[in-house]
């Protein structure tokens, strides 16, 4: 029987029959009885169970989850579609176990960094490998829409990633797309539409009146600390001010021969604001997010098929910060023979992406510029006696470039990035076109060969365009520089598959080969001096300034195979085994083995636990086995020449590394045990517990200078990390008109380095030793402030104690020299101790909520952006931090700042400026509505729901300002901040 739009249906059923089952994929069976009933209604309740039923390994299998002994997390994909972002990796935060993910910049289309149970690798890739419908994907992620996917699986141990072999080393996030079913077509779509704002608030800093305060504090010191007197100090702070310190700039008028701040420190009462700039509210925007898709999706009992299109329009919060994309997918399987079945996905997308920089130091990143730039500074051109605007010819404004009117400002005189970031040109546009294809052929009963393949093919180009009006490039009559890059990947594998049962035993075998061809070429060149401004190809340029090439390309051949046996439904062990051969190694080491052991126990199978009526499953299980890593570069192994040394009209090359001819596979040893089980039919619980070796890391070799080459790369390191996740899910409340449902999951790692090819090795604030995670900070200890307010930090006295004649160290003794304190370890990293998520979804007849809340807990991020603006500067016009106001002075001895002084070294690298790192963030809330059906049904539609969705609504940290999750080795920057987007939604089914 079907069902109408309406629920309704009819059965025909024998006079004798006595009761009716009703079950269906995913909810519980139910018996109803129908004797002397002419009129039934059944309410279909949602089966606990089917939390995390189906792992998928794909090409390689699916497994249920009872079978399975490795380690897998499934991403529920109603909560990826709710979050607001282009691009799913930045969804993953909070809804998987052993996932720490960075919040990345917010550029909209930007991918975040994401490891999978610590940091596997420390100089090659540390990322997960995707997979995307059974093959490894190298393709833009941004191309996937998150409506179109099915499930996400992330595989995280060996027994679950070792068939993948050496790409699987660090992991694997696990995609698959969207299938018809065999049932009516059904259309749906989808109506998102939203507003972005900037979902990390800014630092406090300083406004007009106290930033002239501020640095009027720091002149009189720095005078005082020449020998002027106090009444010289205050007056000379007081005259040179506005022409010395500001650049001529005053935003403030004041009457005829007064100062702007009087001797006593103090903004003049009688100032009036003739200005008041904000450049943070003219460099930024409110942005609008749209997206739209509509799909088909259906089938017969031979044929099912999935259609979609989606198209993408994103603004950043930056002015000229955009992301676009249009996208297509089909997916189609087709039982051909009741012996054949053949499928094939086939998705393409274009975007294209405005990018204004937004990291780094450079002053068209608008985050650092707003940021740093003293408030004293217009946007805009404007008359110094009146404050009123300068409009040119046309009646438009001008942009403020600091050397108006004889002024000259402190902060990067000649620029000025609201006009040059609309006459500059940041631009990519992407093409990705993905395909996979399958067949199975079913023979001989328990035999089954599948024969697979995918293309992906991923196009850019790019143009970056400075102009020629004004800024870096001003001098040069404006520069472009096109980049143009193809990626192409080829894979291809085929797979026999034994699957037979007898009596209480079951065998799952499999034996195959892969094969993977990548090939990437690039080309770019530049050009300088136009002759006009607003245009940018290079073509309309005069000079050639340069131009280049190259091709890699890469090859890998495997093979492998796997083993599944259980017993009685109660024993299960899995073997697996795959061998690759990568062309990015010499002959001689270019094989790599790869291999794992599985197993689990379904104790609650057994007698001695049948009785137990409230633990519903449990199960214990282990994996033990090896990937491995060979993402070292293409050429890792070979001497290489630099070109580009040419000598008059000749070429030129220059022998850049040494050949390293035994350089081979990084390789990953893994342990997983866990424990599982669901309780009551309402909790599901599973806790594991992995230790993750890393052995033959690339490191450089340190070699005699003499020898011209500082190193060459060898397999000489080795790291580990220890850890656990835990996972629960609850099934707390499921009534016929109320339910509610929480799902939490936390994950810990410590990461510690067991070898290294020398004693220490410096990389930046931390340093590498045996015993120490790569993320432990090495800097000095700062040590607070003297008894005149100067920066004090430890140093290390050595000397021999007179009565035992043992050299002692004394870490006592502090030091106003910057330069002769001690490095010492804080005894604090970037890791933090705990991270992890909490859904919680309820319902309420036709009314939907859920909130994801992430979190972290423990470790250290070094902010710099906040020891940039608790600077000692005199004239480089930067702001303050309103911390700044409690530093020291002889009335505020307790302050632990230093004096408001003229010192280059108040805010120099130090413990003082390692902040917690905790957080706790409202990465969603989700409110929806299902309209009721007997609204829709004349309409043709089967059901329809409204919503309203935030993402990124709320963060606390310990500092305002401070994004914690910003990178993973804990060193922040001025970056893009995350986006907090508020949408309002419609989608439809018919």
């Amino acid at each position: 029987a079907t069902t109408d739009v309406d629920g309704k249906y009819e059965l025909a059923i024998p006079t004798s029959a006595q009761t009716l089952t009703f079950s269906f994929v995913g909810y519980e069976t139910q018996d109803i009885a129908v004797a002397g009933r002419s009129v039934i209604d059944v309410v279909m309740k949602p089966e606990s169970k089917q939390i995390e039923e189906v792992v998928v390994v794909a090409p390689y299998g699916t497994f249920k989850k009872e079978s399975f002994t490795g380690s897998a997390s499934a991403v529920k994909t109603e909560k990826l579609k709710e979050i607001q972002v282009s691009n799913v990796t930045k969804a993953l935060e909070g809804l998987s176990s052993g996932i720490q993910v960075t919040s990345g910049l917010g550029q909209p289309g930007t991918t975040s960094a994401i490891r999978i149970r610590g940091i596997g690798s420390v100089n090659a890739s540390a990322a997960p490998l995707y997979v995307v419908d059974g093959f490894p994907f190298s393709g833009d992620i941004n191309s996937i829409p998150a409506q179109d996917i099915e499930n996400i699986n992330v595989l995280k141990d060996a027994s679950a990633t070792s068939l993948y072999g050496s790409r699987a080393a660090n992991g694997i996030i696990m995609i698959t797309t969207k299938k018809g079913k065999k049932d009516r077509v059904q259309f749906s779509a989808l109506a998102n539409v939203g507003i972005s704002t900037r979902g990390i608030p800014e630092y406090d800093k300083l406004d007009s009146r106290q930033y002239f305060e501020v640095l009027w504090e720091k002149i009189y010191n720095y005078r005082l600390s020449k020998g002027d007197d106090d009444a010289t100090a205050r007056a000379t702070a007081s005259a040179d001010l506005i022409p010395d310190y500001a650049g001529g700039y005053n935003p403030f008028k004041v009457p005829t021969g007064e100062d702007v701040v009087l001797t006593t420190g103090k903004l003049n009462p009688n100032a009036t604001v003739l200005w008041n700039d904000d450049w943070y509210d003219e460099l930024h925007q409110t942005g609008v997010r749209q997206e739209y898709q509509i799909a088909a999706s259906g089938g017969s009992e031979k044929s099912v098929f999935y259609l979609s299109g989606n198209y993408l329009n994103e603004d950043g919060v930056v002015t000229a910060s955009n992301y676009k994309r249009y996208s297509l997918r089909l997916n189609n399987e087709h039982q051909m023979k009741n012996w054949l079945k053949v499928g094939m996905n086939l998705a393409a997308s274009t975007s294209e992406q405005n990018y204004p920089v937004s990291s780094g130091s450079a002053y068209v990143n608008t985050f650092m510029w707003s940021r740093m730039i003293a408030p004293i500074y217009p946007v805009y051109l404007r008359d110094p006696n009146t404050g009123e605007l300068i409009l040119d010819p046309q009646g438009k404004k001008q942009y403020d470039y600091g050397n108006s009117f004889g002024r000259s400002r402190a902060y990067s005189s000649n620029s000025n990035p609201l006009g040059t970031i609309r006459l500059d040109k940041r631009i990519y546009k992407n093409d990705n076109i993905a395909a996979r294809g399958t067949s199975e052929i079913t023979f001989l009963k328990d035999f089954k060969l599948n024969i697979n393949g995918s293309i992906d093919y991923n196009g850019y180009t790019g143009l970056t365009h400075q102009n020629m009006e004004v800024g870096d490039a001003q001098a040069f009559g404006g520069r472009s520089t096109r980049y143009y890059g193809r990626t192409f990947q080829f894979s291809a594998n085929q797979l026999l598959n034994y699957n037979k049962t007898f009596d209480n035993h079951n065998i799952d075998a499999l034996v195959g080969h892969e094969s993977t061809q990548y090939i990437y070429n690039y080309l770019y060149a530049t050009r300088t001096g136009f002759p006009l401004p607003n245009l940018y190809e290079l073509d309309a340029a005069a000079t050639a300034e340069g131009s280049g090439s190259y091709e890699d390309n890469f090859r890998m051949e495997s093979y492998l195979a796997r083993l599944n046996y259980d017993y009685a439904g109660k024993y299960y062990l899995s073997l697996s085994y795959r061998t690759d051969g990568s062309s990015r190694f010499s002959k001689e080491k270019r094989w790599g083995n790869f291999w794992s052991v599985g197993a689990s126990w379904r104790i609650s199978e057994e007698e001695f636990l049948k009785g137990l009526t409230w633990l519903n499953s449990a199960r214990i299980k282990a994996s033990y086995g090896s990937t491995g890593n060979d993402k070292v570069g293409l050429y890792a192994y070979q001497a290489l020449y630099s070109t580009g040394y040419p000598n008059i009209s000749y070429p030129g090359f220059l022998l850049s590394r040494l050949g390293t001819p035994n350089l081979t596979w990084e390789k990953n040893i893994q342990t997983n045990l866990g424990f599982e089980a669901r309780i009551f039919e309402r909790f599901f619980v599973n806790f594991e517990y992995f230790i993750r070796k890393s052995d033959d890391l690339l490191f450089t070799q340190p070699l005699p200078p003499s020898t011209g080459f500082s190193g060459f790369d060898a397999n000489i390191g080795a790291i580990e990390n220890r850890g656990f996740d835990i996972e629960i899910n609850a099934n707390i409340i499921n009534t016929k008109s109320f339910s509610w449902f929480a799902d939490l999951n936390l994950s810990h790692y410590s990461n510690e380095i067991t070898k290294l090819p020398q004693k220490e090795m410096i990389q930046g604030n931390k340093k590498w030793m045996v015993g120490h995670s790569i993320y432990d900070y090495y800097l000095r200890k700062y040590a607070g402030v003297d008894s005149t307010g100067k920066s004090m930090w430890y140093q290390d006295i050595t000397h021999v104690d007179p009565v035992t004649g043992e050299v002692v160290v004394d870490s006592t003794i502090t030091t106003t020299n910057y330069g002769n304190a001690t490095r010492y370890y804080t005894g604090t990293s970037s890791i933090p101790d705990l991270v992890g998520g909490l859904t919680n979804t309820f319902s309420y007849k036709n009314f939907e909520f859920s909130f994801l809340i992430t979190f972290g807990i423990g470790g250290q991020v070094y902010d710099s952006p906040y020891a940039s603006l608790m600077h000692g500067n005199l004239t480089n016009g930067t702001n303050f931090h309103k911390d700044i106001l409690d530093a020291w002075k002889p009335t505020n001895k307790t302050s632990n700042i230093p004096i408001n002084d003229y010192d280059q070294n108040v805010n120099a690298a130090s413990d003082r400026f390692l902040t917690d790192a905790d957080y706790v963030s409202l990465k969603n809330v989700t409110l929806g509505y299902k309209l009721p059906k007997q609204l829709l049904s004349n309409y043709g539609i089967a059901d329809a729901k409204v919503f309203v969705t935030a993402t990124n609504l709320y963060l606390k940290s310990k500092r305002k300002g401070l994004d914690p999750q910003q990178s993973l080795d804990g060193n922040l920057d001025n970056v893009y901040s995350p986006l907090r987007t508020i949408a309002f939604g419609l989608t439809l089914n018919f």
